[in-house]
């Protein structure tokens, strides 16, 4: 495996991943707009998400998406980015940071509500879907705008699985989300 490929990987999926992980710093920032994103509906008596799926949630990791995607255009031309981009940044719309925000919420939500369909309380580790959520969700958002290949596809998944097992810890040392992979 080339060793650029890495870095590209993590470059490219970097708004999604960054997405995923912008809730946790948002609850701590703004712990008062909490409202769930399953407005409270229930099925067969038990809530289609949780409270840990948050208006806040979705709203503040599309914004940090599009953020992340904005610098990622306005870095593409320059050299040292430039061999990262697995495609044109410049030929994309805008917005598809907002569709790579939405892509990743969306897949972890999505699990979720699996997880309460299947009676797996929230915080209980479902490995190895809660690692790999967001990564499905943003695969599935952006391929009607980018399409890479298989082999960047599977790079993007494994990376992005160490990668949040990895977060999880850091966040579980710096007391920001309890432990579980």
């Amino acid at each position: 495996m080339h060793p650029g490929l890495i870095p590209a990987a993590i470059w490219f999926f970097l708004p999604a991943g960054l997405a995923n992980a912008t809730p946790v710093w948002a609850a701590r920032l703004f712990p008062r707009f909490s409202y769930p994103l399953d407005c409270y509906l229930t099925i067969r008596g038990h809530r289609l998400l949780g409270d840990h799926k948050t208006m806040r949630g979705i709203l503040s990791g599309v914004v940090m998406a599009e953020c992340i995607y904005l610098i990622q255009i306005a870095v593409s031309s320059e050299p040292i980015i430039a061999h990262l981009s697995w495609y044109d940044y410049t030929t994309e719309p805008l917005m598809l940071g907002v569709v790579f925000g939405i892509g990743a919420l969306l897949g972890d939500a999505a699990k979720s509500f699996i997880k309460r369909l299947f009676r797996i309380r929230p915080g209980v580790s479902w490995l190895p879907f809660d690692q790999i959520d967001w990564i499905v969700g943003m695969f599935v958002a952006i391929y009607p705008y980018v399409r890479i290949s298989y082999d960047k596809v599977i790079l993007c998944f494994v990376i992005g699985f160490i990668l949040h097992i990895i977060s999880k810890i850091i966040g579980k040392w710096l007391s920001l989300n309890p432990m579980y992979i």
